[in-house]
């Protein structure tokens, strides 16, 4: 996935992830940054970095984590 991601911003800067496959925990993840506010392709790209060995509540942590640093720098 993180293949499709690089090229897709040097294909077209509004390629949509829609066929992008994510598991249920994913789709969760995503749900949850959907509901504060993130468009669906922004949190897609946000889940697609982080580890997929992790439970729900660390795959949201690591997101907002994540998105915090930045947008601090």
């Amino acid at each position: 996935m993180k293949i499709i991601l690089e090229l897709s911003s040097k294909i077209n800067d509004d390629f949509e992830l829609k066929n992008v496959i994510l598991s249920n925990d994913d789709k969760i993840v995503v749900d949850a940054l959907v509901s504060l506010g993130f468009k669906v392709n922004e949190a897609k790209k946000i889940i697609n970095d982080i580890p997929k060995n992790l439970s729900v509540e660390e795959k949201n942590y690591f997101c907002f984590k994540k998105k915090l640093i930045k947008n601090k720098t």
